[in-house]
């Protein structure tokens, strides 16, 4: 009785006989053929495009947009270098200091992000933690235990995440003598780059301080962890074949260098 009211339905919105009525039940007309011929057309239509769509899935080429914590930022054009060598065809899109919302909204294909809390609406894998140290020029320590600058200790901070940012400087607080936040920056290269001047000291990544031979670890400061480190992507995306490739290629990356970057190795 439903299957007979529906198509009692679509004759009336059709305004055409699709079946004849008797006894021995229905049987098709001229117009409900023709109905159904269309309709077997359309089906391989729509088969054809679900077919080209998932062959795209498939294909490691086109765009790939990614976005990626401050506290990373330095580490990750040697692993998109990898990347790119591996998978000329992918064009690589890097955005910095990316949120969940960015993925849900669909402007982004992959996300870095250090949280406590990675969004319930995203898919992904922990890549682990960052460890961080206080960094200054020798210059600038010998000055402070000199005695020659009478000015109080100029801390350099980076802003992009503002509960990492007064974590980071409250750990200075505890440690060294009349720190004071004088700069700031939305950039980790930034930071950097002040610090390594002689203008200050600061909290940067060990992975990007220890490498630089114009800066000195200063050994009364605690290390610091950063917040867990997550790869993520909206669970439609993830069997995108570039995008999964693309989130292998660097979980395998960061699993590589885990204890440099954690600070184990020393």
């Amino acid at each position: 009785s439903t299957v007979t009211r529906r198509l009692e339905r679509m004759e009336s919105r059709l305004g055409v006989l699709l079946f004849t009525r008797s006894s021995q039940g229905l049987a098709i007309t001229a117009a409900g053929r023709d109905v159904i011929a269309q309709l077997e057309l359309v089906d391989k239509q729509l088969t054809a495009v679900e077919s080209g769509l998932m062959g795209k899935n498939q294909e490691v080429a086109g765009p790939l947009r990614v976005a990626v914590a401050d506290i990373v930022e330095p580490l990750l054009p040697d692993q998109l270098q990898g990347f790119a060598r591996q998978q000329p065809d992918v064009r690589l899109t890097v955005l910095p200091h990316g949120d969940a919302d960015l993925l849900a909204k669909g402007a982004l294909d992959v996300l870095v992000e250090a949280t406590e809390n990675p969004a319930e609406s995203m898919v992904g894998r922990p890549l682990g933690r960052i460890a961080l140290a206080a960094y200054a020029t020798a210059e600038y320590i010998e000055r402070h235990e000199s005695g020659l600058d009478s000015m109080k200790h100029i801390y350099i901070g980076v802003n992009t995440d503002e509960a990492h940012a007064q974590i980071c400087y409250e750990h200075c607080q505890l440690h060294v003598d009349q720190a004071l936040v004088q700069m700031s920056s939305p950039h980790r290269f930034m930071q950097h780059a002040c610090i390594a001047a002689g203008l200050g000291f600061g909290m940067l990544p060990r992975y990007m301080g220890a490498a630089d031979a114009r800066l000195v670890q200063l050994s009364h400061v605690p290390t610091l962890l950063s917040h867990p480190l997550w790869l993520l992507t909206h669970p439609d995306l993830r069997r995108v074949r570039r995008v999964a490739l693309f989130m292998e290629f660097i979980r395998e990356a960061f699993l590589r260098d885990e204890s440099r970057l954690s600070g184990m190795n020393t």
